[in-house]
């Protein structure tokens, strides 16, 4: 669970700790901090820990999602969050009006699901593609049988060679072969 802090009045929550900084982040908001700067302000007692039992509506999978972001995808979110608070920005920034449309709908949902918005910014790049397999287990094992007893020989065949092997023996046992590369 990410720690909780109240600074200057305000719930930050620890987004990202580095062994040079500590970024914290407060309804969408981020700071950025050194450690020595941390250090200084909880020496002084500015910066005190909440308790978990005092925690308004801790979601576990907004922290999670905090926690998981990589400093470039807070840095993204920080900066679109920071566009919808300056649509001049976008505008200077290039940044389309339908762009802008869909982070802001994002925003919301993520409002409305967690309670906390900025994470609807997060990019979510290592979540794209589809990392489901393209064929089925029994081809990719037919195909290492056929390259290994083809094409990993002295002999050698070519590849188009061997990929007729392959797709002989796709028929013979009732498979459809995929269709070849170029």
């Amino acid at each position: 669970m990410a720690e909780e802090f109240v600074w200057k009045g305000r719930h930050y929550t620890i987004a990202n700790l580095t062994s040079d900084e500590v970024t914290l982040v407060s309804d969408g908001q981020m700071v950025r901090l050194t450690r020595a700067a941390l250090d200084l302000c909880v020496q002084r007692g500015e910066l005190t820990q909440v308790s978990v039992a005092t925690t308004k509506g801790c979601d576990n999978e907004v922290h999670a999602l905090l926690r998981n972001a990589s400093p470039s995808d807070l840095e993204v979110a920080t900066k679109r969050y920071r566009f919808l608070e300056d649509p001049r920005a976008c505008k200077a920034a290039g940044v389309g009006p339908r762009t802008v449309r869909q982070w802001r709908k994002a925003f919301r949902q993520a409002e409305q699901k967690f309670g906390y918005g900025f994470v609807g910014l997060l990019p979510g790049m290592k979540n794209r593609g589809n990392r489901e397999p393209r064929f089925p287990r029994r081809h990719y094992e037919l195909a290492d049988e056929v390259i290994q007893r083809e094409y990993c020989n002295a002999k050698q065949q070519t590849r188009w060679s061997v990929y007729g092997v392959f797709g002989l023996e796709c028929e013979r046992q009732g498979l459809t072969a995929p269709k070849p590369s170029k």
